[in-house]
């Protein structure tokens, strides 16, 4: 992109010689496309980035899936000991009230069987109270439902 100008002077008053100045550009854009090139580089590594992004993020989610399976797996056979333990204390009690009717047991074995009862009915309320906290989080990781 070649430019020339040129320019003349007259004299001023008080001068005795004119004045003449020439000037010449010429612009090259050898360097131009590097910034191209470098745009399309830029473009390149973020694709590559977003790429790995998204691999973490589905690797992520799907770890959080197995963990959240795997309590809901862990919670099912807790509350499935919690009720056969409550039923065996249950029977326990009950023999245990019996042989006391029968003075065949002594206070202290009978408040051992009713302690172990309500040891069994806290172990079902802890139970599931687990249970619903990784069905929860089970429908979280897997996006059947907003936790609010």
């Amino acid at each position: 992109n070649p430019m020339a100008s040129r320019e003349k002077t007259a004299p001023e008053l008080g001068s005795t010689s004119r004045t003449e100045t020439r000037a010449q550009a010429v612009t090259i854009g050898i360097l131009d496309s590097l910034s191209l090139g470098s745009n399309v580089f830029q473009a390149v590594i973020d694709k590559e980035k977003a790429s790995e992004d998204f691999r973490k993020v589905k690797r992520d989610d799907l770890i959080e899936v197995k963990e959240a399976f795997f309590n809901y797996q862990k919670a099912k056979s807790q509350m499935e000991f919690a009720r056969k333990e409550l039923e065996y204390r249950k029977k326990e009690v009950a023999i245990a009230t019996a042989k006391d009717k029968l003075h065949q047991i002594e206070a202290p074995q009978l408040m051992q069987a009713l302690s172990g009862l309500t040891e069994a009915e806290v172990g079902l309320k802890e139970a599931g109270s687990f249970y619903k906290i990784s069905l929860a989080a089970l429908e979280k990781a897997a996006g059947l439902k907003e936790i609010q």
